[in-house]
């Protein structure tokens, strides 16, 4: 924190330390808002592949999760351990893990990481690390993976399908190929269950032969995976498409039933969170006493388990990966908005709870947040009474415009190439920097509520002294005041994306002044770099 003469209150946001922060704040009470757990439980960036054991422990896979918990084993809805691969040759995030494919018995857990090595770990000596088989060519990864009857079942990118021994990895049992496969399930009779890119689900008997079953495909359905529910002798192929629910099949391909809210999160009034309202359905499966358990990941993760009459048993969730939140002006810092999320926290008793989903892939399947982590800021606005919010990367440079619609945000417009300086002001007014000269993006009104944006506006085409290169800007419209971040000649440029060396203050900016009334030299962090971000309070 840093206050100068005739300054407003400046936030700096330290990279990589809160130090700064923390030092010259007082009173200051901390919380924290998008996982579950606030200490070394966390829940992991992605969860892209489930399997569950007879006992109900569930292991999930993913090629990332920015603290190494790409593969995560939960019992009870606590993570069991932190899985570690101690060779550090193999080179992969997540100490040597990171992979889409794990499988887990009664004894042990298995992962193959993004080296085609089949990592194993003892369930029954603590997940200590066993041993790692290797799965052929790296280039031709293996994708998805179930174990069976003492058979480890694997399919690689390429569709080849093998099953192995548990008692001897490295010795192929049966092997086939299915063409544009990329799950793998087995049933109660060994037959083996595959799932293609032409959205079916083909039925092969345990020698490998296509028994011509098969699971067809079904307008508009997104199958994501397949699991065999031992249970009720059912298959389980989550539905990502309008439907959003898990359907059952039986063993003749059969649709038998289905599990979760028609719609999902886009169903009903879109939005809003509900135990069996899923989003994007990434796994389910059961255990022995028919326990269900789902994994929905997308832009976030959350893990669900149910007893077999489909009542809630435990939730878990982690909301965030790059994510930065801001709140609504309007309100008394009690709501929160990601990029993909409101929240709702509570001081008093220092709780977070989701008020709603706010991205609707399925009613707007072409906002810019649906491809993944693209977008990873939000800025909100109140202009006239209409909420707005307003998003950018972690690398900047661009700002999408949104709207509300309920609780869900519309896109609007796009606004690319503004570098690292662009943000709006209260009023909604974009301010950026290219090179000398400052622009402004007017916001002149709205159309039912759709912000319309007058032209470009060039503001100055000169530095103002001392800065020699911009790196943000910050209107403070209520005391006309712009805030400027940036190098001078005297603290040049060390580093990428940060805020500069330099904070200026330049009071009447709307009425022609050029010439900074204070300025401060940011302190450096830790690391021997100067803050990443500021906002004015």
């Amino acid at each position: 924190m840093k206050t100068l003469k005739g300054f407003k209150l400046i936030l700096i946001l330290i990279l990589m330390t809160d130090s700064f922060v923390f030092g010259q704040l007082n009173n200051v009470i901390t919380g924290y808002v998008g996982n579950t757990f606030p200490d070394d439980r966390w829940v992991q960036n992605y969860a892209e592949e489930l399997d569950v054991s007879s006992d109900g422990t569930m292991v999930t896979a993913s090629i990332w999760d920015e603290s190494g918990r790409c593969i995560a084993v939960w019992k009870d809805g606590n993570p069991a351990t932190l899985l570690q691969q101690p060779d550090p040759n193999d080179g992969c995030w997540g100490w040597g893990t990171a992979g889409s494919a794990a499988a887990i018995d009664d004894n042990y857990v298995y992962a193959v990481n993004c080296r085609n090595n089949l990592n194993r770990w003892n369930r029954l000596s603590k997940y200590s690390f066993v041993d790692k088989t290797s799965m052929g060519d790296e280039t031709d990864l293996v994708v998805g993976m179930t174990s069976s009857g003492g058979d480890i079942y694997l399919i690689k990118k390429s569709g080849i399908v093998q099953k192995r021994s548990i008692s001897n990895l490295d010795t192929v049992q049966l092997t086939f190929t299915v063409p544009g496969g990329y799950e793998v399930a087995v049933d109660g009779d060994s037959n083996i269950w595959v799932l293609t890119t032409d959205k079916e689900v083909l039925k092969y008997n345990s020698s490998g032969l296509n028994t011509g079953i098969k699971i067809a495909a079904q307008t508009g359905w997104q199958p994501s995976g397949v699991n065999y529910d031992a249970y009720n002798g059912l298959l389980l192929v989550p539905d990502n498409g309008p439907r959003r629910q898990v359907i059952k099949f039986n063993t003749s391909g059969v649709q038998v039933g289905t599990f979760g809210d028609l719609g999902g999160i886009s169903g009903g009034t879109p939005g809003i969170p509900g135990d069996l309202r899923f989003w994007n359905i990434s796994g389910c499966d059961t255990d022995a006493d028919g326990n269900i358990y789902v994994a929905l990941n997308e832009n976030a993760v959350s893990l669900r388990k149910f007893n077999s009459s489909g009542v809630k048993q435990w939730e878990v969730n982690g909301m965030f990966f790059t994510d930065v939140c801001s709140i609504d002006p309007a309100s008394d810092g009690n709501a929160i908005y990601s990029v993909n999320e409101h929240f709702t926290y509570d001081y008093t008793y220092q709780q977070w709870s989701l008020v709603a989903t706010t991205c609707d892939r399925i009613n707007h399947p072409t906002d810019p947040r649906v491809p993944g982590y693209d977008e990873s800021s939000a800025l909100m606005r109140r202009v006239d009474g209409n909420l707005l919010m307003f998003t950018t990367n972690m690398y900047a440079g661009h700002l999408q415009v949104y709207r509300f619609d309920g609780e869900i945000a519309i896109h609007c417009q796009t606004f690319s190439e503004l570098g690292w300086s662009c943000l709006p002001d209260k009023n909604g007014n974009i301010w950026y920097a290219l090179g000398s000269i400052i622009r402004k993006i007017p916001l002149i009104g709205f159309n039912n509520g759709v912000p319309v944006f007058g032209p470009v506006e060039i503001v100055s085409q000169s530095l103002p002294a001392p800065i020699i290169s911009i790196e943000r800007l910050e209107y403070d419209a209520d005391e006309d005041v712009m805030y400027i971040g940036g190098w001078t000649a005297a603290n040049p440029s060390n580093g990428w994306g940060i805020i500069g060396s330099t904070l200026a203050r330049y009071p009447n900016w709307s009425t022609g002044n050029r010439i900074a009334s204070d300025t401060a030299i940011m302190p450096l962090c830790f690391s021997g770099y100067y803050p990443k971000a500021m906002s004015y309070l």
